[in-house]
C-alpha cells in the first residue's frame, strides 16, 4: 500500500519519463556496442536502458548525456525537439528576451 501512495504523490511527468535513447543512437550514430564499451557494462544493461525497463543511475545518465552531447535532461526528449538552449543559440540578449516574451504571449492568449 505504501508504494501506491508514493506513486500517486509523484508528478505524472516523473512516472512517465522515458529515455529516447534509441532515437539518439540513430541520430548520433552511436551503437549499442559503443555504449557497452564506454560504460564497461553488459548488453543486458544497455538493452534495459534502451527499452526503458530500467533507468540508468544518476551518474550513468550524466555520462550518457556527455556521450550523446546533450544538455542535462536532453535524452528524455526526441532528437527533433529542440531545447531552449538550441533555440536561443546565437541570439543576443535582446533577441532572446523578445523570443521568450513572444512565447509567454502565445501561452497566455489561449486556444
Amino acid at each position: 500500500m505504501l508504494s501506491v501512495q508514493i506513486l500517486t504523490a509523484m508528478p505524472k511527468e516523473l512516472i512517465q519519463a522515458r529515455l529516447e535513447l534509441e532515437a539518439w543512437m540513430d541520430v548520433r550514430g552511436i551503437t549499442r556496442q559503443d555504449i557497452i564499451e564506454a560504460f564497461d557494462t553488459t548488453d543486458a544493461t544497455v538493452s534495459r536502458w534502451i527499452a526503458n525497463k530500467r533507468m540508468p543511475r544518476k551518474h550513468d545518465l550524466a555520462k550518457l548525456e556527455e556521450l550523446f552531447q546533450v544538455e542535462p535532461g536532453g535524452l528524455f526528449k526526441k532528437p527533433t525537439e529542440a531545447s531552449r538552449a538550441e533555440l536561443l543559440a546565437g541570439l543576443n540578449e535582446a533577441q532572446k528576451s523578445e523570443v521568450l516574451g513572444f512565447i509567454a504571449f502565445v501561452r497566455t492568449r489561449g486556444n
